[in-house]
């Protein structure tokens, strides 16, 4: 990934802990344990104290320059709301996204699905510098 998109993912990090005066990192975090006795983890984007919130960044657009489908940057989304689904904690789960359409899609897309824990959808804002909630799945 570009230096680019860590540093718009850094920005909305930054902006969601003004926003909703937490104070979230970037971390990994044990998701569920193995057969053999390890444990699988997963980069969460968002995380603040156990029990307060957790969550992912996404910069990725809807669609390519070339105006098709962005399946990578839509499989990559779609494998973030898994992992916000199975975290096993009971912290508040956010999913930030940049780009509009994605935003609107996603939450249309799975705001039918049935989730163990509400999973709110926000989105950058770019010319305000701020994140708009697009709704709540579960």
């Amino acid at each position: 990934m570009s230096r680019d998109y860590h540093e718009m993912e850094q920005k909305i990090r930054c902006k969601f802990n003004r926003q909703f005066s937490k104070n979230a990192t970037k971390q990994r975090l044990p998701i569920s344990g193995k057969r053999d006795g390890t444990r699988t983890t997963h980069e969460f984007d968002l995380y603040d104290d156990p029990g307060c919130v957790i969550g992912g960044i996404s910069c990725g657009r809807w669609k390519t320059k070339s105006e098709n489908n962005n399946t990578g940057s839509q499989d990559r989304v779609t494998a973030e709301l898994l992992y916000l689904s199975l975290w096993p904690g009971r912290e508040r789960r956010y999913l930030l996204l940049e780009d509009e359409e994605m935003a609107n899609n996603i939450f249309r897309r799975f705001r039918t699905g049935r989730f163990r824990r509400e999973i709110q959808i926000w989105r950058w804002i770019s010319a305000r510098a701020r994140l708009k909630k697009v709704g709540v799945l579960g």
